[in-house]
């Protein structure tokens, strides 16, 4: 039986053009490739294919066609004519099946009409065992059905005027099954034979500025591109050119240029377009204010990394060395609500990046220094001259009388080193305490050696910069017996208690 079956393949004719096999087994249709015995299943969707398998396939006599030239279909073909006979074996009871040609993703290529189809009803063309089918036309003799060992021939109406997108085109037979229901089975069990085609690109290098790719390819093919609107053809030298469009490379990653011909023969060759952007940070380290810090606080991250941009000096270029489109954004969110997190004296680090369309440019760091605080330490709160027991004798010249406990007078600093600061300090003239209308005939001085300055004026007590690890600054560990805040007292004061207060202000001023 199987030298028969063999025989019988070998002796088929086939009418108008005939194609020339090429396979491994003894010949079959031409220019068509047998799939494997397990089958080829084409790639429909999951949700309406079936799930089930074939362990044996039709067999394809012959294919005829119109537009063969050497054998092969082309894009003037309009009619494909094929036989089918042998045997189908499913895993489960086919209740229906047709021939069709078509594509990888199982999209029919047939123009017009519907598919003739084979059930197990119609017993003009299909026998009663339906898991093994027997593909051979039917006849009806004294009551009983029979084979007549002739293969059903189906003529298809096709258009393969855009057969680049239609190869590689299968022979394919479509069915249902018991286990099924309506969901469809489609293997493919010849192919079209198709040449591979190997275009180049040879461009140095693509950037969005590019205006023409070129390349090389078989003189007389058709190039298309996924950049371009239609199609050119290849030179008689081998080489083709594609002009683009102004902004045809925007935000494209990859060129992909494909060669096809009138036979459905194909290739494809890409090259990756340089949207590199490079970005620079002039001031990467920013000291902020307490004014910028309070400013920074209430922005939102749009204008906070705005002024980051402004104030850092951050510059940005695409490959083409243009600024133009380009943005820039921050690796994190909530830069406002971070940056008042930070401790006094502490550092904001933002990582800032450059963005065009869908390239994005390595990270740089901007560091905020935030500012520390200055203010007083600990302070005396209360200087005495004299006591009840031992008061002040009215002097019989002016005179300067020390105080009876040393001042005490610290600043507190947590801003950046070399930040300076200054204390200054006034006093209003002092009041008899029963009689605020009396005035002490004298004044709270400052002196530093022979120098000595009325308070009522205002006057530089000391100033100074943050030191390197150092917080608190004492203003008066260096007073003296000639050094410091002193009472001035004429001879003509009248003898009573007297009040007072000393004022202190601190800048962060020299």
């Amino acid at each position: 039986m199987k030298l028969s079956r063999w025989l019988k393949r070998l002796i088929v004719v086939t009418a108008a053009v005939g194609l020339v096999l090429s396979t491994g087994v003894p010949a079959l249709a031409a220019d068509v490739t047998l799939p494997d015995a397990s089958g080829d299943r084409l790639a429909v969707d999951e949700e309406n294919r079936g799930d089930t398998s074939l362990s044996e396939y039709p067999t394809l006599n012959s294919v005829t066609a119109d537009g063969v030239v050497n054998g092969r279909i082309t894009t003037n073909t309009k009619t494909i004519t094929a036989t089918f006979s042998g045997t189908m074996t499913a895993s489960s009871e086919i209740t229906s099946f047709y021939f069709d040609l078509e594509t990888d993703d199982g999209t029919s290529v047939v123009k017009s009409g519907t598919p003739t189809l084979y059930n197990r009803d119609n017993n003009d063309s299909m026998g009663k065992t339906t898991a093994n089918i027997s593909i051979y036309g039917k006849t009806i003799i004294g009551g009983f059905l029979y084979d007549t060992g002739k293969p059903i021939s189906q003529t298809f109406s096709v258009d393969m005027s855009d057969i680049n997108t239609k190869t590689p085109l299968h022979v394919a037979v479509v069915f249902t099954s018991t286990k099924d229901g309506t969901r469809l089975n489609r293997y493919s069990f010849a192919t079209f034979k198709t040449n591979a085609l190997y275009p180049t690109i040879t461009n140095k290098q693509i950037t969005p500025s590019t205006t023409t790719i070129t390349g090389t390819g078989t003189p007389g093919n058709q190039i298309i591109s996924n950049v371009t609107s239609g199609p050119v053809t290849v030179k008689a030298d081998g080489t083709f050119e594609l002009t683009l469009a102004t902004g045809a490379l925007k935000d494209v990653k990859t060129v992909t240029v494909t060669e096809y011909n009138d036979f459905g023969d194909k290739g494809t060759a890409s090259a990756p377009v340089d949207n590199s952007l490079t970005i620079a940070v002039a001031k990467p380290d920013l000291t902020l204010t307490a004014a910028q810090r309070m400013q920074l606080a209430s922005m939102t991250d749009g204008d906070f990394i705005k002024w980051l941009v402004d104030n850092a000096e951050v510059t940005a270029k695409d490959i083409d060395g243009s600024a133009d489109g380009i943005t820039y954004n921050a690796t994190t969110s909530d830069l406002a609500s971070q940056l008042k997190q930070v401790a006094a004296g502490g550092t904001f680090k933002v990582d800032l990046h450059a963005v065009k369309g869908t390239t994005q440019s390595e990270n740089k760091t901007i560091t905020l220094k935030v500012p520390g605080t200055l203010s007083f330490g600990t302070y005396s709160t209360k200087i005495s001259f004299g006591t009840a027991a031992n008061p002040l004798e009215v002097p019989t010249r002016e005179t300067l009388f020390a105080p009876n406990t040393a001042w005490d007078v610290n600043v507190e600093d947590s801003r950046t080193t070399g930040s300076p600061w200054s204390v200054h300090a006034t006093a209003a003239p002092m009041v008899a305490a029963n009689d605020a209308s009396r005035q002490l005939d004298g004044n709270l001085v400052y002196r530093d050696g022979d120098n000595v300055q009325d308070l009522t004026q205002g006057v530089l007590i000391s100033s100074g910069t943050k030191q390197a690890d150092v917080s608190t600054t004492n203003v008066t560990k260096d007073w003296s017996a000639t050094k410091g805040i002193f009472l001035q007292v004429q001879p003509t004061m009248y003898a009573t208690d007297y009040t007072g207060a000393v004022n202190w202000t601190l800048q962060d001023t020299p």
